[in-house]
């Protein structure tokens, strides 16, 4: 059976845990990519899901913001009636 030959050229032939820890070290390393925004149709598409939520988020924000701003109105309004017909039955007698 014919085994293949791998060029040992640097090394001896005999294995060592040195020579293992050595070229783990030495092994370059994966490379990160800083850049993790996706490319090509995953892109646009990305944006318009995030567009999408954007444009859901701010209809909520204003349509809560809008509620709130009406009752605050009628609160307002009815604040200022508080105690008028009160008083003006006590004129009234």
């Amino acid at each position: 059976m014919n085994r293949p030959r791998y060029d040992n050229t640097g090394s001896s032939a005999i294995a060592t845990k040195a020579e293992l820890l050595q070229r783990l070290r030495n092994r370059p390393k994966p490379q990160v990519h800083a850049r993790l925004t996706p490319s090509g149709p995953e892109l646009s598409e990305s944006y318009k899901t995030l567009q999408r939520e954007n444009e859901h988020r701010i209809a909520l924000l204003r349509t809560s913001l809008l509620n709130a701003h009406e009752v605050v109105e009628v609160q307002h309004s009815f604040s200022r009636l508080f105690g008028y017909a009160k008083s003006h039955f006590k004129r009234e007698r």
